[in-house]
């Protein structure tokens, strides 16, 4: 019998400690006569055979071990202004003016934020007519090109050009903590720099209309837009929409034109103008 009896006199525990002479979690092994683990699931962690608080908490430990981190994406590290915002594989200039940080150069994505892609290559009937968010590019072989048409150039130097319903694409045409400017946002930065009588040549860059000084870092240059008829023209102007809606089918955008003159106002929503980012405020 592999437990000893006791029967009215003295036990005999000579093959066997007696119940319970072992730990918890433990057993008595006959062959070596002595106390052994019992064999646990993965989760006892400290092997004494009951999965309890000591498990749980040695678990935790791990978590307080500093690990070497591998592949951070750039657009979900820390960020100052400044530094480059990394937004659909492109690397954005960015600049801090008084509280500001903006995008210092157009936007190129042709896709939202959450990763649809945007109409692209509309024809001039379509483009006219579309009642979603659609961008272009200044020289697509869709339609008539005023000016320098070579598209691969032009995405280059301006970036994409953007209907007004892809500005305010509740899927987010900047990156998340980013936004297109309001009119009263553009409105600060023009009064940053003095007001619509001064501030051209501070927001435009160095040498640009010839009086253009780059003091603010935005970097604005002479573009142009894309008509709602659809053809496109490389004008003397800078043309940046904001989101502020006014008018029926009408939108508001800023203006940088010769001799850097600025013109806050209200144009046809079926325009292809530039976009830029600003970063959102904290509440």
């Amino acid at each position: 019998n592999a437990l000893a009896e006791c029967e009215g006199e003295a036990c005999d525990y000579s093959c066997c400690p007696g119940p319970g002479c072992c730990g918890e979690g433990m057993y008595w092994d006959y062959e070596f006569e002595q106390c052994m683990v019992s064999e646990t699931c993965q989760e006892d962690l400290d092997g004494d055979g009951v999965i309890g608080v000591n498990d749980l908490m040695q678990l935790l430990s791990v978590y307080a071990t500093d690990c070497e981190a591998e592949d951070v994406d750039p657009e979900l590290g820390e960020f100052t202004c400044g530094d480059p915002m990394s937004y659909h594989g492109y690397d954005y200039a960015t600049v801090l003016i008084g509280e500001q940080c903006w995008f210092a150069e157009n936007l190129r994505n042709q896709k939202y934020a959450n990763g649809d892609l945007i109409p692209d290559n509309l024809d001039d009937v379509q483009w006219s007519s579309t009642d979603f968010g659609a961008t272009s590019i200044y020289g697509e072989d869709s339609s008539d090109c005023y000016g320098p048409c070579d598209e691969i150039e032009n995405l280059d130097w301006h970036g994409r050009l953007y209907n007004f319903e892809a500005i305010q694409d509740p899927r987010g045409l900047c990156p998340s903590g980013w936004s297109p400017p309001s009119e009263t946002d553009v409105l600060d930065l023009v009064g940053y720099y003095g007001g619509v009588n001064l501030a051209g040549p501070d927001l435009a860059a160095e040498g640009a209309w010839g009086v253009g000084t780059g003091e603010s870092g935005l970097d604005v240059v002479p573009q142009g837009w894309r008509n709602p008829s659809g053809y496109f023209s490389l004008s003397g102007d800078f043309y940046l929409w904001t989101s502020t809606e006014g008018l029926p089918n009408e939108s508001s955008f800023l203006r940088v034109a010769y001799q850097g003159s600025i013109l806050v106002d209200q144009i046809s929503q079926w325009f292809g103008m530039s976009a830029r980012c600003l970063k959102d405020t904290e509440e």
